[in-house]
């Protein structure tokens, strides 16, 4: 019975053994992937800790030379003599000259003014080689308690005249201009910078005017570091600066005048030197004959025939040539400089004597001997 019942045991127990074999399989997968997994997470874990491999030698060590690949020696600190010629050289040369020695003889605590014009008054003469009557200018400076600096310009030569009252202090002065500028009435002791174009001052050159004060401004800005405090015109060679003096008393040395920068080789200019050229009896003063002798030879060289002329009355170009003051010419000599607009005059020159020389300026010569009319108002 036992041996009848065995082959019904062996039909249930297949089925069993089946799935026993399944299960072993599907556990051994299963241990076989957590293995597998475990060493893939080892190995993950391993490279996180692992350091980093090294940068390129050329970005972990600027000092090697891509070309040799031979390192570069540091460069060693620079030396205190080394950071002193660096600095000097970014410094700028210190230049001595005209303007450095003026400007190193200033307070520090000054007040700086400016003023001038093209021109001031005639003077009569000749100060400088320009072939230009010189101009005066009386400057009356009041800045009182004061350390004061001035900075003067005219394009005329010019001799300034320096008056201040007893409470200011003049310690500087300035002038400038396109001809020769002399200064009268400060102290010896007083810095005087005197550039100007005919002398070729290394310090530039400057004139005032109402037109050209813009440009005097940048002039004293170069000069000085700074502008004025204000920038004054004078009217007719009368320059105030500073406070009205109502009254006050005003001082100056007299060890430098106008009169001593006259030059003394030199004629003398305008009227004045109209009135030497009399005196010297080289010219004198024109009559009517004179005129009327003019117009007749005139008349003759372009064949017109003579005027009747009666009584006072004279031509149209006789009354206008006689508007300015008139001169025969006796001997040769040389126009005076400086006739220009109201200084200027009409010259006639009889035959056989030869023309003055030199500039007429606005002048008119009537010349007999060419029968010519030579000047502005010929020309009108």
């Amino acid at each position: 019975q036992h041996a009848a019942n065995r082959p019904i045991s062996r039909h249930w127990n297949a089925p069993e053994q089946a799935t026993s074999s399944i299960r072993s399989t599907l556990i051994s997968m299963a241990i076989a992937i957590c293995v597998i997994l475990a060493g893939a997470a080892f190995f993950i874990f391993q490279r996180a800790r692992a350091p980093l491999p090294p940068l390129p030698l050329a970005l972990t060590q600027p000092n090697i030379a891509p070309e040799t690949n031979a390192a570069v020696t540091p460069a060693p600190a620079p030396t205190e003599d080394a950071i002193k010629q660096v600095i000097e050289a970014a410094t700028p040369p210190k230049v001595i000259d005209a303007c450095s020695r003026f400007l190193s003889r200033l307070p520090n605590d000054y007040v700086l003014h400016a003023g001038g014009e093209y021109s001031g008054r005639k003077l009569g003469f000749q100060i400088d080689q320009s072939g230009h009557e010189a101009t005066r200018f009386d400057v009356v400076v009041n800045d009182p308690g004061r350390n004061v600096v001035l900075a003067l310009g005219a394009y005329e030569p010019s001799v300034w005249n320096v008056r201040w009252s007893p409470q200011t202090r003049i310690v500087g002065v300035y002038v400038s201009g396109y001809h020769r500028q002399a200064i009268a009435g400060l102290d010896p002791e007083v810095p005087v910078l005197n550039s100007s174009y005919d002398n070729r001052g290394t310090c530039g050159y400057f004139y005032m005017s109402r037109n050209e004060a813009a440009k005097a401004d940048i002039q004293v800005r170069r000069v000085f570091g700074r502008p004025a405090t204000a920038y004054s015109i004078a009217s007719n060679g009368q320059l105030e600066i500073g406070q009205p003096l109502n009254g006050a008393s005003t001082m100056q040395s007299n060890r430098v005048t106008v009169e001593s920068f006259r030059d003394r080789e030199s004629p003398l200019a305008g009227e004045a030197g109209l009135e030497q050229l009399v005196r010297e009896g080289k010219l004198r003063p024109a009559r009517r004959d004179d005129m009327l002798a003019w117009e007749g030879a005139k008349r003759r060289a372009s064949g017109q025939p003579p005027i009747n002329i009666t009584g006072d009355q004279f031509s149209n170009e006789a009354r206008t040539t006689f508007i300015r003051s008139a001169y025969v010419v006796l001997a040769p000599a040389r126009f005076p400089v400086g006739l220009h607009g109201a200084h200027s005059a009409t010259f006639i020159v009889p035959r056989g004597v030869p023309r003055p020389e030199g500039d007429p300026g606005h002048s008119s010569v009537l010349d007999m001997n060419t029968i010519e009319c030579v000047g502005i108002a010929c020309r009108q």
